[in-house]
Formats: C-alpha cells, structure tokens, sequence
C-alpha cells in the first residue's frame, strides 16, 4: 500500500512540483522563492495567468484516504483553491470543481490540499494570492507479479 501511495502523491502532486502548466511555458519567469519574502498588500485573487510566477509546493506530502476504493478502480476531481501570499492554502476556499466523484475520494482530496504549504505566486516582484486548480487522480491498480520467484 505504501508504494501505491508514493506513486500517488507524485502523480497528484506533479503538476505543482516543477512542472510548468502549458501556459506557463511562454515566457520566463522568476524563480517563486524569489518574492515570498515581499508580500503584496494587494488582497486581489489572480489567476495564474496574471501572474509571473506559479505557487509551487514547499513541501510535498502523502495524501492519507480514508476510503480505498476497489481494485482496478480509477477515481479523480479537480480540486479549487486559493494560495494567500504567506504560501498558506486558504482553506475557506478549498472545492471540488466540475464533476465530482460524489464519494469520501471527494472529502480525502480536499482535507489533502487545505494543509499544503506553497512557494506563493509572484506579480512584479510581490507574493499574491493565486487561484489553482489542481486534479487530483486515484488509480488503485493490481500489483505486477513480481520477477523473482
């Protein structure tokens, strides 16, 4: 099971990690450690397409549900959220957008997200507070039969 929950975390957690959304690709941007320590007294939420930099996760963890849906089973929401200029979640702002699996899965991804803590988004030098939507995806799939007899 823990292995199954390290594959997870890194799946759910890559688009934050390092990896720059689509958009993001089209122009440099700063690094996001670079403005946390000048926050914005701007109380404004922007999308991260108004932003210079994206909210990066300072510190990945590994999501704990407390439903583990069947074998072979495939669950996934889009989580909303809003990082505050300290890299803090504001957690009056965590939701799952769209479809909804309409399961405990739905609950587990948002109690996940609401401690996170962020590198903040940066505009003009300043940390601000972001919009993210982040998919979170479960795939609890058989283990591979082992090479070793």
């Amino acid at each position: 099971m823990r292995g199954i929950t390290s594959v997870l975390a890194a799946a759910v957690t890559g688009s934050l990690l390092g990896a720059p959304l689509a958009h993001a690709q089209q122009r440099p941007r700063p690094s996001a450690a670079s403005c946390a320590a000048q926050p914005s007294s701007d109380t404004a939420v922007y999308s991260l397409e108004a932003v210079d930099s994206l909210p990066r996760i300072r510190k990945p963890t590994v999501p704990n549900f407390s439903v583990v849906p069947a074998m072979g089973t495939q669950l996934s929401v889009r989580v909303a959220f809003v990082v505050n200029q300290d890299g803090a979640v504001d957690r009056s702002s965590v939701r799952v957008v769209g479809d909804s699996t309409g399961t405990a899965f739905d609950q587990d991804a948002k109690h996940w997200i609401a401690p996170l803590v962020f590198w903040p988004a940066c505009r003009e030098g300043k940390a601000v507070r972001a919009q993210v939507v982040q998919p979170v995806n479960y795939n609890q799939m058989p283990a591979r039969p082992s090479a070793l007899h």
